[in-house]
């Protein structure tokens, strides 16, 4: 973590190497620790019905930035598709380093980043969530 934090404050480079992360744990730690030096307003869902068998905890994470009042929203996602979510988060990581942290202003636009939407695939490197099922293509909506 304190290696992630120094990274977000001290580390002025265009390479996107150090946003990449090898496990969905790593990134999750990473989205959180620069979320909250952000000032991201933070909320975690988690998914108490998949299997976790590394007891690592699988969760959805949301950061929001900007006026919450807005009617601008841009939303952007990661891990729809499990194994794509280190791509999607290693974007939400220099988005956040990049711009919320150099102070970018968001007095009109309400931002939120939804890290891992399906946190089982992410962390099991799979395409699918627990029970094979494609959150893309099954997707229900309410």
């Amino acid at each position: 973590m304190t290696a992630t934090l120094a990274m977000a404050s001290t580390q002025a480079t265009e390479s996107p190497v150090p946003f990449f992360s090898r496990t969905y744990s790593e990134a999750r730690e990473k989205f959180l620790a620069i979320a909250k030096l952000c000032g991201g307003n933070l909320t975690h869902y988690r998914n108490f019905d998949a299997p976790d068998p590394m007891e690592i905890g699988l969760w959805t994470d949301v950061a929001s930035f900007g006026n919450p009042e807005s009617k601008l929203v841009f939303l952007i996602s990661s891990g729809t598709h499990g194994v794509e979510g280190y791509a999607g988060s290693a974007c939400q990581l220099d988005m956040m380093h990049h711009e919320f942290y150099r102070g970018a202003p968001l007095s009109d636009i309400r931002i939120v980043l939804v890290h891992a939407l399906n946190p089982y695939g992410f962390a099991y490197d799979r395409r699918v969530a627990e029970g094979n099922v494609d959150v893309n293509r099954n997707f229900v909506d309410f």
